[in-house]
């Protein structure tokens, strides 16, 4: 008798095996199929006229469909895990406008600025000297410790702050007037108690910059445009 269950126990697993194996070479056939196919295959490119290729991204972080345009004018769609190709490709043919405005912008600007060795070694020395202390200073005011913080060679963003509280600050934050160094810096800082940008984020953030955070922050993107480094 126990070897009959045995012997019907595996014939069970085989059958299960086999109908797991049928369901996942039926994708696309079958809606439960097609699931298995989305969950699995993270990524697609497609070619669009007038814009050229786009590629498709599946992220388990993203919960809303994005449009990326890089440097180059190349397309990037981010797509929620759970979320439709289709959609995502209406998703473009809705924005294609604006997706064109954008590329045009970005294949008429310069070159992006670039450093000699000697030019980047001025500006790390001047980093090491001027933001560790600065920020230290920025951090005992306002009550807002950080666990430990490092200097980069990021030119896309300017800074950051770790779930740790961990901060990096780019050297490049040294071509930057000195009150836009420290909103930078009072940036980060309040990361370390807001991490995210959300409505208390910027409440704080225009706290410690004395009610300019939005004047500041317009500040900041009209500099960026002008040194050209991302």
């Amino acid at each position: 008798m126990a070897e009959w269950l045995g012997n019907g126990l595996q014939n069970r697993l085989q059958q299960f095996d086999s109908a797991r194996h049928l369901l996942i070479a039926e994708a696309g056939r079958c809606s439960t199929a097609g699931f298995f196919s989305d969950m699995f295959n993270t990524d697609r490119v497609i070619q669009f006229t007038d814009i050229g290729e786009v590629t498709f991204h599946k992220s388990y972080r993203a919960k809303n469909y994005r449009i990326k345009v890089d440097g180059k004018g190349s397309v990037t769609v981010t797509v929620p895990l759970y979320g439709s190709w289709r959609t995502a490709v209406n998703f473009v043919k809705d924005n294609k406008k604006w997706i064109l405005s954008k590329q045009a912008e970005k294949h008429n600007q310069p070159p992006k600025k670039s450093f000699s060795y000697e030019e980047l070694k001025k500006l790390a020395d001047e980093a090491y000297s001027y933001i560790p202390a600065r920020i230290t200073e920025l951090s005992e005011k306002n009550n807002l410790p950080f666990a430990s913080l490092r200097l980069s060679t990021a030119r896309t963003r300017w800074g950051s702050c770790s779930f740790d509280n961990r901060i990096s600050i780019s050297i490049y934050t040294m071509l930057l007037p000195e009150n836009l160094i420290d909103f930078i810096l009072l940036h980060e800082l309040t990361h370390t108690i807001h991490k995210n940008h959300q409505a208390g984020f910027h409440a704080k953030l225009n706290e410690l910059t004395g009610g300019k955070e939005k004047e500041l922050s317009k500040e900041l993107r009209t500099v960026t445009r002008t040194l050209n480094l991302k």
